[in-house]
């Protein structure tokens, strides 16, 4: 009896331990392509370290063969998983409550975190077919952009906002973006802000492994 009582000590003593408050969390994750479920190799994930809240300093980690990669240890008990980042996908940046429905601080969270591929194209060509307007500005807004990368609101960077054509002359430039989605182009002949509202639109849905064009004349 003097061993069983012992044992059932040593069994608490465990148990408790294991279910302080101030027990390290520990992220197991597989990052996957979210229509293929296929692993994602190098996938690079970024993290912060906080120190009674406040964020001290960060590191990257990359995901191996299988598309795992973990973290979590007693030197570094309260981290934010910040960033991913996959050449060919759509860049995620949340909160690690983001990524895990369930995320509980100081337990261990298995699951599995999907990255959207830029497998669209959408060929934007604008044609000067007026000759009222030397310039025109260009914005494209993506919802899927939107949710998946909250800092850059949806707006998908172009390589070039602002074209400058004579009358006939026309400027296309194609850009990589998440199918499976409708996406809305704005164009005006002055700077179009984050409000939209005087700028024409149109809807563009943009397909997987395909090239959908649109064209804008002014």
């Amino acid at each position: 009896m003097k061993h069983f009582g012992y044992l059932l000590f040593i069994v608490s003593m465990f148990l408790f331990l294991a279910c302080k408050d101030d027990a390290p969390t520990v992220v197991n994750a597989t990052v996957v392509d979210k229509y293929t479920n296929e692993p994602l190799e190098n996938v690079w994930v970024h993290i912060w370290v906080r120190e009674d809240g406040v964020p001290t300093h960060d590191f990257n980690i990359y995901t191996n063969q299988d598309g795992f990669f973990t973290f979590g240890d007693e030197d570094h008990p309260d981290f934010s998983v910040y960033q991913m980042w996959k050449e060919g996908y759509v860049h995620k940046q949340n909160t690690i409550l983001d990524f895990f429905s369930d995320y509980q601080a100081g337990k261990i969270n298995e699951g599995i975190i999907q990255m959207i591929p830029e497998d669209g194209v959408l060929a934007l060509e604008a044609k000067n077919v007026t000759g009222n307007f030397d310039s025109i500005f260009l914005r494209v807004f993506s919802p899927i952009y939107k949710e998946e990368f909250g800092l850059a609101l949806g707006h998908v960077k172009l390589n070039l906002p602002l074209i400058s054509l004579l009358q006939d002359q026309s400027y296309t430039q194609n850009i990589s973006l998440a199918s499976n989605q409708e996406v809305t182009v704005y164009w005006d002949t002055q700077p179009i802000t984050t409000s939209t509202d005087n700028a024409l639109k149109a809807n563009v849905t943009i397909l997987r492994h395909d090239t959908v064009y649109y064209t804008i004349e002014y």
